[in-house]
């Protein structure tokens, strides 16, 4: 990928990513497309990568079984395991993604997380770093998409929108992503908002809120449209 300064105001951007067909999350992630892979902590090893990864599904167990029995996968160890969700350690010879991290020069914020053939990957860096790892995607044509980018330049930092003085804060665009990841704007809806309050470490009551604050605050901003054309 092409070089980037690295001067300028930092950023907090949110890239999905679609997955190679031949790699092995793509191949288990598309064969269990509501189950979402989240990868807390992985590292390149002699012979591929260690994850630390969870699965959040209805049939955990079947999911994590198609881990462990998937060819790319040398090693596999169950760590715990619920109605709805298993956490494992495990080995996998591909590196696709630390590929990527080493190609692009950045590091990601973990959880990295995979759902149905895409991996969704939070990046703090420069804008300008940033605008260089898109381009790279699109050298390489990788599907991708900006989900969000978050300028970092106070305590809360909040998502711009036309420009002007309506914002969405950070915490409400979490919520927004994380329920629109997991169906909850889907008709009919393909989670609760209790599955997206225990993404987000929330109660239900802050969830909510949350995502009907951040929705209001959109709808507004798509009423008033861009400053200087009301």
């Amino acid at each position: 990928m092409a070089a980037a300064t690295n001067g300028g105001r930092k950023v907090s951007a949110r890239l999905r990513i679609g997955l190679p067909p031949t790699s092995w999350i793509d191949t288990v992630s598309t064969a269990f497309p509501t189950a979402t892979f989240r990868l807390l902590a992985g590292m390149p090893t002699e012979c591929g990568a260690m994850h630390l990864g969870e699965v959040r599904a209805e049939r955990p167990a079947a999911v994590a079984d198609a881990v462990r029995d998937h060819p790319a996968v040398v090693e596999y160890e169950k760590l715990h395991a619920t109605t709805d969700r298993a956490l494992a350690r495990y080995e996998a010879e591909e590196t696709g993604l630390y590929e990527f991290v080493e190609h692009a020069g950045v590091v990601p914020d973990y959880p990295v997380v995979v759902r149905n053939g895409w991996f969704t990957v939070d990046l703090t860096d420069t804008r300008e770093r940033v605008t260089a790892i898109r381009d790279g995607l699109e050298d390489a044509e990788l599907p991708h998409e900006l989900v969000s980018i978050v300028d970092l330049y106070d305590e809360d930092p909040i998502v711009a929108l036309h420009d002007d003085d309506r914002r969405v804060t950070s915490r409400q665009r979490e919520a927004l992503d994380v329920a629109l990841q997991a169906g909850y704007f889907e008709v009919p809806r393909e989670s609760t908002l209790a599955e997206v309050a225990e993404v987000l470490d929330v109660d239900t009551s802050t969830a909510s809120g949350l995502i009907r604050r951040g929705v209001g605050t959109l709808v507004e901003a798509a009423r008033a449209g861009p400053r200087g054309h009301d």
